[in-house]
């Protein structure tokens, strides 16, 4: 399907909508007639806007835009305010706009694999957010206020150009999931102790010169991936890390399968 179906402008209470895997480039100006619109999955298609009026759709709860070629977000896009689950993977964004704080009850935000850059530091706003993919991108730096998420289970900064994490990262207090790999990292705050909640950490693929010494306060670590063939005195940390930490968890050397499958699923 190439065009947005005109039978379906006459259908203003449609609560549910998949146009998934189409071919379609535009939506109609008129977006706006669809004021009932809870659920749009518009992924898969070549979408490379939204029109002026889409941030009408006030009553969306889950919209899916993955897999377009989307360069850019309606300024406006926070007027969105019911969202809680935003999926924007696969498009050419190289940011967020800033009115994303108006998403507050966004608990889901998959934006992997675009250009992003930066993120504004209203992305602190979303304290609802539970799970955060920035997996892919071309981010160097993580703003301070994402530290705020003290709600957030999962967060995948996978291969990306980051030299250095936020401090206050140990802040996330509920986070389980942190996947850091293919990144350029030499080394992690003190703060990441803090983690408590933390069962799972990926630090594969990056330039650690070391890690914290107290990783041992870490009780709920279930598995640590990191290449022993890219730390200084590899035998030496290895063994400390051992010793360091609970006996459930599992250490990891470079080993071909090591890093465990990015965790995806649909947003819908």
């Amino acid at each position: 399907m190439f065009c947005f179906p005109k039978e379906f402008c006459n259908c203003p209470g449609l609560q549910k909508l998949d146009l998934s895997w189409n071919f379609l480039t535009y939506l109609p100006d008129k977006i706006d007639n669809f004021s009932s619109l809870s659920n749009l999955d518009l992924s898969y298609n070549r979408l490379i806007g939204l029109p002026p009026l889409f941030t009408r759709l006030s009553q969306l709860t889950s919209l899916d835009l993955s897999c377009n070629a989307l360069r850019s977000l309606p300024e406006d896009f926070g007027n969105l305010f019911r969202m809680n689950r935003l999926g924007l993977s696969q498009n050419r964004l190289a940011t967020l706009p800033a009115s994303i704080k108006g998403l507050s009850w966004l608990t889901r935000l998959e934006a992997s694999g675009n250009g992003l850059k930066s993120l504004p530091c209203e992305i602190g706003r979303l304290k609802e957010l539970r799970i955060l993919n920035l997996s892919n991108n071309q981010l160097a730096y993580l703003p301070v206020s994402i530290c705020g998420l003290t709600k957030l289970n999962e967060l995948c900064v996978r291969n990306n150009g980051l030299r250095a994490l936020p401090n206050d990262i140990g802040a996330l207090l509920s986070l389980k999931f942190l996947n850091l790999s293919k990144n350029h990292l030499t080394c992690l705050p003190n703060s990441i102790t803090n983690l408590s909640n933390l069962q799972e950490l990926v630090l594969l693929d990056n330039w650690f010169v070391c890690l914290p010494d107290d990783l041992e306060k870490l009780r709920c670590l279930q598995v640590l991936y990191v290449n022993q063939d890219m730390l200084i005195d590899p035998e030496g940390v290895i063994q400390r890390l051992r010793k360091q930490l609970p006996r459930q968890a599992v250490i990891l050397g470079s080993l071909p399968s090591a890093e465990p499958k990015e965790k995806t699923c649909t947003v819908m």
